[in-house]
């Protein structure tokens, strides 16, 4: 509500275009961040996966790990990047250390569990991790006098990943959804 009273516009062009204050982008971040950071699920807002994923039934984990959590994805590719992207900038060493953790530390945390879905919402997190270090590493790589379409073109391997992860991740509920059986 606050962008659109702004900007006067729903338009996510006109949004992309329109110049918030540094301060204020900062703060749209965060809200932003907060809302898809719990859906890609990006470490430490990561803990809802496992226990869902083994409470649904299979064709609920092969909805939720191919086509939900890449919504989160979506919202950053959407929203975060070229809507804020100063936002995101200001504090990209922080959420590169984060998905850095989600890859190394819940992929560990996948490799202990017993149960086949919580490993696999495991490595998800972990999967999707590399995505998330994709979204925040563009802002190290590239400098403010590049045009908006080279960033974008350089998102491509966090595609890919979003792209794969889903067939893959999918796949793997629907095997071990007729193994439970």
């Amino acid at each position: 509500i606050y962008i659109i009273s702004k900007v006067k516009s729903g338009n996510i062009e006109l949004i992309s275009d329109f110049s918030f204050d540094q301060q204020i982008e900062l703060i749209l971040f965060l809200c932003f961040f907060a809302s898809f950071a719990v859906k890609v699920p990006m470490f430490p807002f990561h803990t809802w996966l496992p226990d869902a994923h083994v409470q649904a039934p299979t064709s609920g984990s092969v909805i939720l790990a191919g086509v939900l959590l890449k919504l989160g994805a979506y919202g950053f590719i959407r929203f975060v990047i070229p809507v804020v992207p100063m936002g995101a900038q200001s504090l990209d060493v922080f959420f590169i250390t984060l998905s850095l953790i989600a890859i190394v530390y819940v992929g560990l945390v996948a490799i202990a569990q017993n149960d086949m879905k919580k490993l696999i919402a495991y490595s998800s997190i972990s999967h999707m991790g590399f995505v998330t270090l994709g979204f925040f590493v563009i802002f190290q790589l590239f400098d403010n006098t590049q045009s908006g379409s080279d960033m974008i073109i350089s998102l491509s391997g966090s595609m890919y990943q979003i792209i794969s992860h889903g067939f893959v991740s999918a796949a793997l509920f629907m095997c071990v959804g007729s193994i439970y059986d």
